[in-house]
């Protein structure tokens, strides 16, 4: 895994997203549903969604959950869709998504603001 997370505008497209994502857990998407990003039949809500029913925290090694928590940190940093995609199709999600707390304790201070005061 790369040591930084890809840059913010790689990301602000559904196809960055997906593919910043898949370079964490490799069996996110398969053939079928990269063809629907690059189609552009999907929105980063969809993306962020879709991830969400996907990822299980409690079966991600510890060096995908800090890659993951970097990427989450990256996405809220400004207001605008990114940042409302994570927010609203993960974030606050996670209560259900994360019970044990798995990616959680890997959030940094500004993640853990975020989800207090917006979630």
């Amino acid at each position: 895994m790369r040591p930084n997370p890809p840059s913010r505008s790689a990301i602000t497209q559904p196809f960055g997203l997906a593919s910043a994502l898949t370079e964490i857990f490799s069996d996110f998407w398969d053939d079928e549903t990269q063809e629907n990003y690059l189609d552009g039949d999907c929105t980063l809500h969809t993306v962020m969604f879709e991830f969400s029913s996907y990822f299980v925290a409690a079966s991600a090694n510890p060096a995908q959950l800090q890659w993951l928590a970097r990427l989450i940190e990256e996405c809220i940093a400004i207001d605008d869709s990114l940042e409302n995609a994570i927010g609203t199709c993960f974030l606050e999600h996670l209560p259900a998504i994360d019970r044990e707390g798995h990616l959680t304790r890997h959030f940094s201070p500004a993640v853990k603001h975020y989800i207090r005061n917006r979630c």
